[in-house]
Order: C-alpha cells, then sequence, then structure tokens
C-alpha cells in the first residue's frame, strides 16, 4: 500500500503554540463580554422599570383622576362665590344708582328751591325797597342851615317855599326835625321836611333845579354864614344813596355833566341837550360810554 504524503493542503491545522492568541486579547476579550453583559442588564433593569412605571400607572392615573376632580369641584365652588359676589355687587350697584338717582332728585329739587327762595328773596327785597322808598318819596332833606337853640324849622321852610316862589298850605307840611348825625361833624344837621303828597316835594326840586343854587344869606336866617350853600335833595334808602354814589363815579369817569334821582329813580345825561338815561341797576351801568374828549 502507497503511504499517502502529508501535503499542506491535506493535513489538518495544529495549532503551534506560536498562533494561540495572547492573554491581553483573551483578556479584552472577557471584559468586552463582561461589558456587553452589563450592558444587557443595565437594559433589563431599564425595561423592569419601565415595566414596573406603566403597572404603576393605573394607580397614578387614579390619583391624577381624583386631582382633577377636586380641582374642578374646587372651580366650580370659586366660580359659584363670583357669581354670587358679582351678583351682590351688582345689586349693590343698583342699589348705589338708586340712590345717586334720589340724590340727583333732591339736589335739583333743593336747587329748584334755593333758586325760588332766591327769587322770593329778590321780589322780596324790590318790595321792601319800594315801599321803604315809597315812604321817603314825600320826605324832602335839606343841608347847610345852621342850627339854632330856639329855631323854628317850620320858618325855614317858608323861608325857602319864599325864595323858590311856592305856594303850599301850612297842612302840607306834617313834619319838620333834624336828623340824628353818626358822624362827629361840626356841620349842623340835616333838616327833614316830610309833606302830605309826593306832588310837594317834586314841585319843590323842580323849582329848585329851575332856580339853582340857594345860600343861607338868601333864606334871610339868623346865625347862617351869607354865604353858605343850601342843598335840597330826596330822602332816599341808604342802599339806594349807596348806588347813587355808584352811579355818579362812573358818569364822572364817562364824561356825564348831570346825574340825578326822581322818584327813586336815578337818571343821567351826557349834556343839557341830550337825552337821560334811566339806570335801574348795576347792570345798567353798561349803558354809561366813555364820552371823547374834543
Amino acid at each position: 500500500m502507497r503511504r499517502m504524503q502529508s501535503t499542506p493542503s491535506n493535513c489538518a491545522t495544529v495549532s503551534s503554540p506560536a498562533h494561540q492568541p495572547s492573554l491581553e486579547t483573551v483578556l479584552a476579550a472577557i471584559e468586552a463580554n463582561a461589558e456587553t453583559l452589563r450592558e444587557s442588564q443595565r437594559k433589563q433593569a431599564d425595561l423592569e422599570s419601565k415595566i414596573d412605571g406603566l403597572l404603576a400607572l393605573p394607580a397614578r392615573m387614579n390619583e391624577l383622576s381624583l386631582k382633577v376632580d377636586a380641582l374642578s369641584r374646587s372651580t366650580a365652588d370659586l366660580n359659584a362665590e363670583l357669581a354670587a359676589q358679582k351678583e351682590a355687587a351688582a345689586t349693590e350697584n343698583r342699589a348705589h344708582a338708586a340712590r345717586l338717582d334720589e340724590l340727583e332728585n333732591v339736589q335739583q329739587s333743593h336747587h329748584v328751591d334755593v333758586r325760588q327762595v332766591v327769587e322770593s328773596n329778590a321780589e322780596l327785597r324790590d318790595r321792601l325797597k319800594n315801599l321803604e322808598l315809597k315812604n321817603l318819596m314825600c320826605d324832602l332833606l335839606v343841608s347847610g342851615v345852621a342850627e339854632l337853640e330856639s329855631e323854628n324849622l317850620q320858618d325855614v321852610f317858608r323861608s325857602l317855599l319864599r325864595q323858590l316862589e311856592i305856594i303850599l298850605t301850612r297842612n302840607d307840611l306834617i313834619e319838620a326835625t333834624r336828623t340824628r348825625s353818626t358822624k362827629v361833624t361840626n356841620k349842623p344837621r340835616m333838616i327833614l321836611f316830610r309833606l302830605r303828597t309826593v306832588q310837594c316835594p317834586n314841585e319843590i326840586l323842580s323849582a329848585k333845579r329851575a332856580k339853582g343854587a340857594i345860600h343861607a344869606d338868601e333864606i334871610s336866617l339868623a346865625g347862617n354864614h351869607p354865604h353858605t350853600p343850601v342843598f335840597i335833595n330826596e330822602h332816599l334808602p341808604p342802599s339806594l344813596v349807596r348806588f347813587l354814589a355808584t352811579v355818579k363815579t362812573r358818569a364822572k369817569e364817562c364824561g356825564y355833566r348831570f346825574v340825578w334821582i326822581q322818584n327813586g329813580t336815578v337818571h343821567v345825561k351826557k349834556s343839557v341837550g341830550a337825552d337821560k338815561l334811566i339806570i335801574n341797576s348795576e347792570a345798567d351801568l353798561d349803558l354809561l360810554v366813555r364820552v371823547p374828549r374834543d
């Protein structure tokens, strides 16, 4: 029998010690296997954790559901409370609005009352002024006549009538007296002559304006200084006296020459031939315009 020769192609490879892996390679392979094992264990642990989480999910969902229910109830209670507060606020606002309307009505009523009171007071003042003026329309005030210890004021009155060329009866003079002075002065007190009718003082004043100035010596009364002027004026209430002073000041500023009172009415004229203006109130002062100078 022919003996087969050993050749590299048909002979089994026998590892020689020179071709065996080294210890480092083996250790590295072991370490790699261990790392793979650890990674597998970690993944398994993560998977188990996720499984546990999934298993606990129903309980957590139930807990969340309870919390949502509680929150819903709390929200419902809060909404109910807010609705109640809103309704209470609306009720209070309606009450305030009603109270405000009531106060506005009361205020309007008070305004009406105040206006009526003001109008009534103005009417009463006018009536009082007219009554006071009516009571004084028969009076004349004469100033510039010296006071004597034993004077006869009726003689003074008759002397004035003679000077003015007026004839009146004895009964036309009701009262003749000196007025009370409120100031400390050396000037003689004015004489008040109260006459029976309004026509009497009007006639005297008209004659006085026509005659012009009168002096004491023209009346021939003892004790008078010869050149003392004698003035005859209407007896005016204090309010009208103040108003007359205001009109005179304004008329002087505007260049008006004549200011006088007749029957309680103030008259103003620029010159002798000009039309007269009637000034009844301070609003009428606007009728007085400044006169241009030549």
